[in-house]
């Protein structure tokens, strides 16, 4: 197979090109009313919620903006912490503030990327209350444009995508829990929208520069989309284009150095990415029970076994994806379902295989669910496939009502959570099992 750039077909569907004519129809009117009154509330619950974690990103970013030490790696979670909780009692600081700056001058949780905290506090102004109500909209609009823009790519009626919007908006309580903590998945689940919207133009260098960028920059963003993009990488090696991979790594080089630019400036050294690796490594034992709300598989294990499972458990999915897509029925690239697949079927096996997995990380189990529940292509194993894709969803859609029921049995309630995550990443594997589409046979 040549290693050129081919024009090479993309599964597009019609659906997408109808949401135009969709748009006078009644019921899509009244199902618009529907998604602007979910996100309505979705966006009142985020005004009220305390944003504990967010807290953390903006104390860090404050502290850069006023030219404050770039080794707080090391000593800002001691220091830090103390200082803000001070200034927060001295200060005009809003209840909510107070309610979140770590009680007793605990020491803050200083563990993510430098290019998380560079960019919080890039878009801070300095009040609390005011910057976390910004960001909760940011987060909003990057949850329902990234459902709306992966409806379309994936052949959703314009009616089904807003169905889908309010079904999550209203609904799906990991959205709610992370409004609730204001993290960053929302983000990182638009920067993963926008890469598969990239895909979907024929191959060429732009895109997959492009591409490479976004790509790099979820992964520098946050690194738990890093196996979405080494299984990418895989796919495109397998399918020998590589052209495509060659551009796509310069794209990540690209987002590489502009990090270090960016982060540079703000810490005064590209270092910071040395002492972030150095506290990665250091806090890589610290393990939270599923008593305490973690959900992952690795924790379970370790709980009923006593084995250390995480890395046997992240070889064995990285290999068994690895496995599927070598074999995958389609020898020919270009197939957007199955990037989009191959990426989902990466951020499930951090979901599963990772030490700590909170309910809210599962925002980035929404493209899974999104390409399993995608519009009928016809045969009896399509249909069973969106069976299970439901039977996936409901589980995790309400967690909730799980630990309501269970009571006090938190093992049982991660152990529901983990048979639906496992169940929709065997469904990421299945459809690189399946035949292509279609209209991507025909073309071919």
């Amino acid at each position: 197979m040549a290693s050129g750039k081919q024009q090479q077909p993309r599964d597009r569907s019609s659906a997408a090109s109808g949401w135009r004519r969709e748009r006078a129809d009644p019921l899509r009117l009244v199902l618009a009313a529907a998604a602007m009154l979910a996100v309505l509330g979705a966006e009142h619950y985020g005004r009220t919620a305390r944003g504990v974690d967010y807290y953390q990103f903006w104390v860090v970013g404050q502290v850069l903006s006023e030219g404050g030490t770039s080794d707080f790696y090391a000593d800002a979670g001691a220091r830090i912490g103390s200082e803000y909780r001070e200034r927060a009692e001295r200060g005009p600081a809003s209840q909510r503030q107070l309610s979140v700056a770590r009680p007793g001058g605990k020491a803050l949780y200083t563990s993510a990327t430098p290019l998380l905290y560079s960019l919080v506090g890039l878009i801070s102004a300095g009040n609390y209350d005011a910057d976390l109500e910004r960001f909760q909209l940011l987060g909003l609009a990057c949850t329902a444009g990234s459902l709306l823009l992966l409806g379309r790519l994936f052949g959703y009626s314009l009616a089904a995508a807003l169905a889908l919007l309010v079904l999550v908006a209203q609904w799906f309580l990991p959205l709610y829990t992370e409004m609730r903590l204001a993290n960053v998945n929302r983000l990182q689940l638009a920067m993963l929208a926008l890469f598969l919207w990239n895909q979907r133009s024929p191959p060429s260098t732009r895109r997959d520069l492009l591409g490479g960028f976004l790509l790099g920059f979820a992964v520098l963003f946050k690194p738990n989309v890093l196996f979405a993009a080494g299984l990418l990488g895989l796919w495109w090696l397998r399918n020998r284009e590589l052209r495509t991979l060659r551009d796509q790594l310069a794209g990540m080089g690209l987002a590489v150095a502009v990090a270090l630019a960016a982060t540079s400036l703000s810490f005064g050294s590209p270092r910071c990415w040395i002492d972030w690796l150095g506290a990665a490594s250091t806090t890589h034992g610290y393990r939270i029970a599923t008593g305490s709300g973690n959900v992952g598989l690795s924790m379970l294990l370790l709980e009923w076994t006593g084995l250390r499972a995480e890395v046997p458990l992240t070889l064995l999915l990285v290999a068994i994806s690895a496995a599927f897509l070598w074999r995958a029925r389609s020898r020919r690239g270009g197939c957007l379902r199955r990037e989009a697949s191959v990426l989902a079927a990466g951020c499930l096996i951090y979901l599963l295989a990772a030490r700590m997995v909170w309910i809210h990380y599962s925002v980035l189990a929404l493209p899974a669910f999104l390409v399993a529940l995608r519009p009928a292509t016809g045969g009896r194993s399509f249909a069973w496939r969106q069976v299970l894709a439901l039977a996936a969803f409901l589980p995790i859609g309400r967690i909730a009502a799980w630990q309501a029921a269970l009571g006090g049995h938190l093992q049982l309630v991660a152990l529901i959570y983990c048979a639906s995550a496992l169940t929709l990443y065997a469904l990421m594997l299945a459809e690189l099992a399946a035949a292509d589409p279609p209209e991507a046979a025909a073309a071919s």
